[in-house]
Order: C-alpha cells, then sequence, then structure tokens
C-alpha cells in the first residue's frame, strides 16, 4: 500500500507539473530570442534622429475576474535619415514592450529623454534602414526569463513538499498496518 501511494504522489507530481514546465520552457525561450535580438542590435549603426512626437500611451487591461489595470507606455515618434533617406519609426527598443503602473514615472521618462525636437541616437538595422531602436535593452526578456525561473523554482519546492508529504503519509498507513 505504500508503495502504491508514493507511487500515485510521484505520478501526480509530474502530470501536475508537464504543463508548467512546457510555459517555463516557452517563456525561457522568448526571453533568450529577444535578449539574442538585444545583442545583434548592438551592433547597428548610429545615425541623429529627431524627436517629431512623444507622449504617453494608457493601455487598459481586464483580468478573468473582471477587474481592470491600467498600464502606461512612453510613444515616441521619431524621424531619422540613412544613405539619404528618411524614415521614421515608434519603435524604442528590441522586443516587447513593458509597460509601468505609475503614469507619473513613464511622463517623466518621456520628458527627460525624448521631448519633441531633442537630437537623439537611432540604432539601425544596415540591412533593413526602416528598423530602427533608441534603446539597447530587453526588459520584457529578462522579465520573462525570471518568470520562467520562478515557475521552475516553485514546481521544485511543490514537488519536493508532496513527495515528502507522501512518504510521511507511507509512513503513517505503514505504522497501523498489521505486520
Amino acid at each position: 500500500m505504500g508503495d502504491f501511494m508514493n507511487n500515485m504522489g510521484g505520478m501526480i507530481s509530474i502530470l501536475v507539473a508537464v504543463p508548467f514546465i512546457i510555459v517555463a520552457l516557452v517563456l525561457a525561450f522568448i526571453g533568450l530570442r529577444q535578449k539574442a535580438r538585444v545583442s545583434v542590435a548592438k551592433e547597428w549603426p548610429t545615425t541623429n534622429g529627431t524627436v517629431l512626437f512623444s507622449t504617453v500611451e494608457a493601455r487598459r487591461s481586464r483580468s478573468s475576474s473582471g477587474g481592470t489595470s491600467t498600464s502606461y507606455y512612453p510613444n515616441v515618434v521619431y524621424q531619422y535619415q540613412v544613405n539619404g533617406q528618411t524614415f521614421q519609426s515608434n519603435q524604442l527598443s528590441v522586443g516587447m514592450a513593458v509597460g509601468l503602473g505609475s503614469y507619473n514615472m513613464v511622463e517623466r521618462r518621456v520628458a527627460e529623454n525624448y521631448s519633441p525636437g531633442s537630437v537623439i541616437t537611432v540604432y539601425y538595422n544596415p540591412a533593413n534602414p526602416q528598423q530602427a531602436v533608441l534603446e539597447h535593452s530587453a526588459t520584457g526578456g529578462n522579465i520573462l526569463i525570471l518568470v520562467a525561473a520562478l515557475i521552475v523554482g516553485i514546481l521544485i519546492c511543490t514537488t519536493a513538499f508532496t513527495l515528502g508529504g507522501m512518504g510521511f503519509i507511507n509512513n503513517m498507513i505503514s505504522g497501523f498496518m498489521p505486520k
């Protein structure tokens, strides 16, 4: 009976863990891919650009329970030239944008770094000059890798507690069983 309980606990732990492991692997893959794209973009040549427009964009999201939250993102439109050709972009960084919950923090960042008319450094893809960014960061990628590591850590702790708990139950059952 005790061996059955130990085997059952191990099987349940594995069945529960597999979907979480898959999610963690996908998040880690996406995060590492974003970091690799940032690494490539760091090698891109630069040109001067001009900020045409900058503001803070509010994006609302709704949770499955019906609640809402608002995140704030910098919205910067800039113009730059490569080989005599003029381009416009609004891409701040490589990878996914990460919003903040504080309007004031994003507004201050926009005002300090991207006020309209200011001259900025633009990193552009030499193979496709229409692709450009203003920042070399992978904040979104770093967050995804951190979440993946957190999921794996929680799974390890949960599995250890579950298997340890199953051993405890096994000992309790075997203590009450006739020999």
